[in-house]
């Protein structure tokens, strides 16, 4: 299986790469690696729980993104190359609640990546304002929300900001139909819920994810 990881924290500074190619891959998981002054990024985390899991006949990919814009999208289109997954979840950081992304938006904020680069206005010229997610918001919601209980804060999201979330899923959905399903949850900032739930949610959505798209395919 193909991995980019970059990830620092307790674990100090690591990057490595392994260009095995998976078996019949149905989903490609991707999170991001720590940004700002931030030392942890937990979507980064919980995806590379799931690296290599299979569920149902089920293979999941998983990768962290450098936040780079320029880097984070080269990584991501390389892994859907070599693996050719029939559905992408994106998992990113977000504020204080659990989300699943409706749709994502042609535009780009005033925030610096971890280079330093700064972009602002639309992802793409001629790209349509706004495109909707293609994976069944409500299966997803449900699986998560059963993962993570009734106390957990959770909201459905219609706007998916103007960072490298927004940024890769919407490049992503111009792709559409290259995937069966593509879209994009957002977990809470570790001062808001503890690795352990987040991973729980995210586990939750990848494999109801990954069970469906297996599903369709032996259909």
């Amino acid at each position: 299986m193909t991995r980019f990881v970059l990830a620092r924290g307790n674990e100090g500074a690591h990057k490595g790469r392994v260009t095995e190619p998976l078996p019949r891959p149905a989903l490609l998981l991707y999170g991001f690696e720590p940004f700002g002054a931030e030392p942890r990024n937990p979507s980064g985390e919980a995806v590379m729980t799931l690296d290599g899991v299979t569920h149902e006949d089920a293979t999941i990919a998983a990768l962290v993104l450098p936040v780079a814009f320029d880097d984070a999208f080269v990584a991501l289109t390389d892994a859907c190359a070599r693996h050719r997954p029939r559905a992408v979840l994106g998992i990113g950081q977000g504020g204080a609640v659990f989300s699943v992304e409706t749709r994502a938006q042609n535009r780009i904020g005033s925030v610096p990546d971890n280079k330093g680069v700064v972009r602002t206005g639309v992802i793409e010229e001629a790209g349509p304002e706004v495109l909707e997610v293609t994976l069944d918001v409500e299966r997803i919601e449900g699986a998560m929300r059963a993962a993570i209980g009734p106390d957990a804060p959770y909201e459905r999201s219609h706007d998916a900001g103007a960072y490298l979330c927004n940024y890769t899923i919407y490049r992503l959905l111009r792709r559409v139909p290259s995937f069966a399903a593509c879209g994009f949850v957002h977990v809470p900032r570790l001062s808001h819920a503890p690795q352990s739930l987040t991973n729980r949610a995210v586990r939750a959505a990848a494999l109801e994810l990954a069970r469906s798209v297996a599903g369709a395919s032996r259909a």
